[in-house]
């Protein structure tokens, strides 16, 4: 009995384990059983498309076994996308097909059709299968550069270029027509004779990929560029600058040799500038150059502004500006001069002047501006000239006791008048209130200006050269050097 039991709960673990892998065997058996209970296909008429072009896909089921199904769902899905995009219900056996366009596809994609088992049998129903095919998409377009509208210039070609822009690495064959020659193949052609060319680009893998464009070719002569200055002789002021255009024209294109692509520059700097003018789209072009001048300020040159007349007397009043300046002159105010004939002019002139008191002298000022003759209207040097007239019965020297060097044009200078026109005889010194010398000239003709004097007295000394006469006192100067 022992020896029967022992046996007995040896065979019991065997039992068990040959229970649990005949469960494993009858799943098996029951799940691979349903994987086959039909047989889908997905096929395709092409799967290298030109963009837009149409792709069938088609499709058949079969039941396979003795489970079977009465009907069929088919779902065709984009791998890009997020529902089906055509749903068929079959019977038994059927076949399925459907027509899909390219036309909104940007790249390559995949199609799977999803079958599901419907009506089945036991095993059967609901039971799932997924067939893919992948679909390379070409997408086609025709470009010819450049672009409408181009224009050889001369007996110049024009080299025209065709690519298709959606996928310029592809293999394509190129397939020219035109007036200069036709059925040319070859991405680039040279186009000689005026006209219409065409091209047609087709895959050299799908030969219904293709597409074809145009563009029209004229002649016109080489560009006659001009450039036009403002000022328009090529000059300009000092300080100022100087507009340059180029010659206008539809589609022009512009390069000067500044770096500027503009059709005008404003330069101020002297030189010559140089413009290469381009017609979009052609082979025309044309180059000019020119020069620009900057003017100096005009300057009145070597001129006195300071004068002196005995009354009922003449004086001319001279200018000897540079080559090419001329000098306009306007009378600004008069003291104690009765009559003057002239008020405005250019150049020098002459004028008599005579005193109305005879105890005091009189003052005629006059404004003196640079200009350049031809007629460039820069702004020149100004000067203030003034014309003292001395009273004939003046015996003693007439030396202001008050100068204010303000630039207001008025008793900006010390002016001291000498009887009978002997300034150039007298020497002058002036020395401040401490001993210190300001001022020492050998001549008395010109007037002296103190502007760099700080305001104050001093004290002056006037000798004739031949160590006669003699004039000393005092020289208040007001709104000098503060």
């Amino acid at each position: 009995m022992k020896t029967f039991a022992h046996l007995i709960k040896k065979l019991i673990p065997l039992y068990r384990f040959a229970s649990i892998i005949c469960l494993l065997v009858f799943v098996c058996v029951q799940t691979g059983y349903a994987q086959n209970c039909f047989i889908a296909t997905l096929n395709s008429d092409i799967t290298t498309v030109c963009k837009g072009g149409n792709i069938t896909f088609s499709g058949s089921i079969t039941n396979n076994g003795a489970d079977t199904c009465a009907h069929y769902t088919v779902e065709l899905w984009k791998t890009s996308g997020i529902a089906a995009f055509e749903t068929f219900l079959l019977n038994q056996t059927d076949n399925y097909s459907y027509q899909y366009n390219t036309n909104g596809d940007g790249a390559d994609f995949s199609v799977f059709a999803k079958i599901i088992g419907q009506d089945c049998d036991t095993d059967c129903n609901s039971m799932v299968q997924t067939q893919t095919i992948a679909i390379d998409l070409i997408p086609i377009s025709a470009q010819i550069f450049p672009a409408n509208p181009i224009i050889a210039c001369g007996n110049n070609n024009v080299t025209l270029t065709a690519t298709n822009p959606l996928d310029p690495m592809g293999d394509y064959t190129y397939t020219w027509k035109g007036p200069s020659t036709p059925n040319f193949s070859g991405p680039e052609l040279n186009a000689s004779i005026p006209g219409t060319y065409s091209v047609t680009i087709t895959h050299n893998v799908v030969s219904t990929c293709s597409a074809t464009t145009s563009v029209s070719v004229t002649n016109n002569s080489q560009l006659n560029v001009t450039i036009t200055t403002v000022p328009s002789n090529g000059t300009f002021c000092e300080g100022a600058s100087i507009s340059l255009s180029a010659s206008a024209g539809t589609n022009y294109q512009y390069v000067w040799s500044t770096g500027t692509i503009q059709q005008s520059i404003n330069v101020n700097t002297t030189g010559t500038y140089s413009v290469t003018v381009t017609m979009a789209n052609s082979t025309c072009s044309g180059t000019k150059t020119s020069a620009v001048t900057e003017l100096s300020k005009p300057n009145l040159g070597a001129h006195a502004n300071a004068y002196f007349v005995k009354t009922g007397g003449s004086r001319t009043i001279s200018f000897n500006p540079p080559s090419g300046i001329a000098v306009d002159w306007l009378l600004l105010d008069v003291v104690n001069v009765p009559s003057l004939t002239k008020t405005t002019g250019t150049g020098s002139f002459t004028e008599n002047y005579t005193s109305d008191d005879l105890r005091a002298p009189g003052l005629v000022r006059y404004r003196a501006q640079a200009k350049y003759i031809s007629g460039q209207g820069c702004p020149g040097e100004i000067d203030t000239i003034l014309v003292t007239v001395i009273p004939e019965t003046t015996e003693a020297p007439f030396i202001p006791e008050v100068v204010s060097p303000n630039n207001d044009g008025s008793n900006d200078f010390w002016n001291v008048l000498f009887p009978n026109d002997d300034a150039g005889n007298y020497r002058v010194l002036v020395y401040n209130r401490s001993g210190g010398k300001v001022y020492e000239k050998d001549s008395m003709i010109e007037a002296w200006s103190p502007s760099g004097c700080p305001d104050g007295v001093y004290y002056y000394l006037i000798t004739h050269k031949d160590g006669g006469q003699q004039y000393k006192g005092a020289l208040t100067i007001i709104g000098g050097n503060q």
